[in-house]
């Protein structure tokens, strides 16, 4: 569920962020982005899947440490009912 609410609230968020600023940093430099090849739209695809790669992993990341967290609570939970 929280990946569903992150994917239709947040990320759009960032991307309404990063075109802002990809045109900034084209404009800046428009001559070596002509000459590189790189276009506007290509400068703000990849600063997006930059931000995505990185903000799910750390999600991704999180779920998994609260999972073991868990695990690891529910077993000790389990070893202490069992003992009784």
């Amino acid at each position: 569920m929280s990946v569903d609410i992150q994917s239709y609230g947040f990320m759009p968020l960032a991307g309404g962020y990063e075109a802002p600023y990809a045109h900034k940093k084209f404009l800046e430099d428009r001559l070596a982005y002509g000459d590189a090849g790189v276009s506007e739209g290509f400068l703000f695809k990849q600063m997006s899947n930059m931000f995505k790669d990185h903000y799910w992993s750390v999600v991704g990341m999180w779920q998994r440490v609260t999972k073991a967290a868990w695990d690891e609570t529910a077993g000790a939970y389990n070893k202490y009912v069992a003992a009784d």
